[in-house]
């Protein structure tokens, strides 16, 4: 009866490894497929973020540009202003001059006028009463000098009058034909400013233009890396479920392969607590903890094996490595309460933590990334004394996990199967 019910069991079992055997080779395939997709997915957005960040960099060059630009105008504007308003006193100035030069013009017309005015009216009354007659009518030979001396010295004041009065309006006019001069040239100037201007402002609408089509561009391609990670995401969920199940069908064959053991009569328990620890023993690494499709299994045994750095046959392991299945960064639990007595990097172990459960028992947890514990400190069994890694003499990310009894030196290592445990 016993034999028949463990044939029975042995078939089942068997059934299912072979169906789990099934999905991890078809799970295989879709996974490779759906790894490639994601890796040229990636590529794909790690060249629109390439080319997104040139177009960045031709819109920040642009801006720069325009910011010179802005400035040039600034600095037009302002000679403009100062131009427009010396053109303005230039202007003011020539009206003045104008006003000054017509009322000279009109001093000048009117003293002529009356120098001609007196010298006709001297000519008429020279022709009426006669030249003859202001003379005949003096006194005295000097009275007759001292008469035609006074006529001469009108006249010759008029005339020097209207000198200095034609001087003094060509005079202005000089003066108003500099300042015309002068308007003119600061006209010239102005025209040639705004012209400038006009030519700035127009390379700034040419690069503001530039800058608004970039800006789209940056936008769609904003929009396309957007969408590619969103694919991407989703070609990720894929493989998350993939390796799930995948670790699933492995967990499930092991289980089936357990059972077989069982129902020959072999018992193999891989997580156990021992018996030489008075106390509850707590798990070294927790499944749970572990990233999508990654999983703890024991990747090299304590005692005798080949050293897999040098390659030398029969060299001594005194503890246990398990594998993180490449996952750092995974919670290192204590097996049992303690003091921390070494927290720091050890030779050959990298960043080492070694925990004193009293009664002269001892562990130890290798190749760590990082510390959670400090020398010293006292922890509870299951606390988090450290994140795995790869640090020390290692081959790839896994647990160093060592148990010593009677002291820490190298003859007291002890196999640590009793003490490993790997818990979901």
């Amino acid at each position: 009866m016993l034999v028949k019910k463990r044939v029975k069991v042995f078939l089942i079992v068997s059934l299912l490894a072979i169906f789990c055997f099934n999905i991890m080779a078809m799970a295989a395939d879709d996974l490779g497929n759906l790894k490639d997709q994601y890796g040229d997915t990636n590529d794909k957005i790690d060249d629109l973020k390439g080319q997104k960040g040139d177009i960045v960099s031709e819109i920040q060059k642009y801006q720069k540009d325009i910011d010179v630009l802005k400035n040039s105008i600034s600095k037009v504007n302002n000679d403009i202003d100062d131009i427009q308003h010396k053109i303005s006193t230039a202007q003011n100035n020539i009206d003045v001059a104008t006003k000054k030069l017509n009322a000279a013009i009109e001093d000048y017309n009117k003293q002529d006028a009356l120098m001609k005015e007196r010298i006709n009216a001297l000519y008429k009354n020279g022709t009426t009463i006669g030249y003859i007659q202001i003379i005949l009518s003096s006194t005295s030979l000097s009275d007759f000098l001292t008469r035609a001396d006074i006529m001469e010295r009108v006249i010759n004041n008029d005339v020097q009058m209207l000198k200095v009065m034609k001087q003094k309006r060509v005079s202005i006019n000089n003066q108003k034909v500099k300042l015309e001069s002068d308007k003119k040239g600061l006209v010239a100037l102005n025209s040639s400013l705004v012209s400038k201007k006009n030519g700035l402002e127009k390379q700034n609408a040419q690069l503001n233009v530039l800058v608004k089509d970039r800006n789209q561009k940056v936008a769609k391609l904003d929009s396309t890396i957007k969408a590619e990670q969103v694919a991407a995401e989703k070609i990720k969920d894929k493989i998350s479920s993939i390796m799930a199940a995948r670790a699933a069908a492995e967990a499930a064959a092991k289980k089936a392969a357990s059972a077989k053991n069982d129902s020959s009569g072999n018992t193999t328990v891989a997580s156990r607590a021992g018996s030489s620890f008075n106390g509850r023993v707590y798990a070294i690494l927790h499944r749970s903890e572990f990233p999508a499709g990654a999983h703890p299994y024991i990747s090299s045994g304590y005692g005798s094996r080949v050293d897999p750095i040098t390659g030398i046959l029969g060299a001594f392991h005194p503890g246990i490595d398990i594998s993180t299945n490449g996952a750092v960064n995974i919670p290192v639990h204590a097996m049992a309460p303690g003091t921390v007595i070494i927290a720091e990097w050890v030779s050959g172990y990298g960043n080492c933590v070694v925990i004193d459960h009293g009664n002269g028992l001892f562990s130890l947890y290798g190749h760590n990334n990082s510390f959670k514990v400090i020398e010293g400190q006292t922890v509870s069994g299951g606390q988090v004394v450290s994140l795995s890694g790869n640090t020390g003499r290692s081959t790839g990310p896994h647990v160093h996990f060592s148990v010593l009894r009677g002291g820490t030196g190298r003859e007291n290592y002890i196999n640590p199967s009793p003490y490993l445990l790997i818990s979901d």
